[in-house]
């Protein structure tokens, strides 16, 4: 993460890729990956990473990660708002017909 702050996203990538091999779910490391990618101008591996985070993090939203992460509130919370949403994440999270799809696909209904 330190290394994506300071620019070096080539750097900041392959530190979060030994990370994912240590946890393959690690939300944070695969939103550092989602912003490296996106300003290395990689936006196909950007989304595909923005899909795997919204398997591990379905209530993700741009506009919850703003308020509840202290990064969201930061002096570049408004470029990460575009780099997130450039690569595909909702704003403002799932509507109520896919949680209700989600639920029944899990047998929580």
């Amino acid at each position: 993460a330190a290394s994506g702050a300071a620019g070096n996203y080539e750097e900041a990538l392959y530190f979060a890729e030994q990370s994912l091999r240590a946890n393959h779910r690690h939300a944070s490391t695969i939103r550092t990956m989602i912003i490296a990618n996106v300003e290395l101008g990689r936006i196909p591996e950007a989304r595909r990473l923005a899909a795997k985070l919204l398997m591990i993090e379905p209530d993700f939203s741009i506009r919850r990660y703003l308020d509840n992460h202290p990064s969201g509130r930061s002096g570049n919370a408004a470029r990460r708002a575009q780099i997130f949403e450039k690569a595909g994440l909702p704003m403002f999270g799932p509507t109520a017909s896919q949680h209700l799809r989600s639920k029944r696909e899990t047998g929580e209904e």
